[in-house]
């Protein structure tokens, strides 16, 4: 992989998209969600692999000896995400991806909901 490869880790952002609008979706249904962070903030070494893998928000150049770090584009997307859900009075679902995707959530289990109501009546 690439350095330009590794910073631009579109299949990253999407997976933390995807994530993130499903944890919208289990707090639209109830679930109690404290905190989440992603693994892993930099890239590093890892016992098995050693520095080959690269799974970081941020990119490590392991032969500079300053050992330069360079935001990754998934690092991007999480700061945007998280610095708009930690100001004071944002509800936690304010990040999500679509502005609008926990009432969407809510308003299908409520739906839902109410459907198996209506067959429990009349069953």
């Amino acid at each position: 992989m690439t350095v330009q490869e590794a910073i631009h880790d579109k299949f990253r952002v999407d997976y933390y998209r995807g994530y993130l609008e499903n944890l919208c979706k289990a707090i639209s249904e109830g679930v109690q969600v404290k905190t989440y962070f992603a693994w892993s903030f930099m890239d590093n070494f890892e016992w098995r692999e050693g520095y080959s893998q690269r799974f970081g928000i941020n990119y490590v150049d392991f032969k500079s000896p300053a050992l330069t770090r360079t935001t990754k584009d998934s690092g991007r997307f999480l700061a945007k995400y998280f610095f708009k859900v930690g100001q004071p009075g944002v509800p936690a679902t304010a990040g999500c991806a679509d502005g609008n995707v926990v009432k969407k959530h809510r308003k299908a289990h409520k739906n839902q909901q109410q459907q198996q109501q209506h067959n429990g009546q009349q069953g």
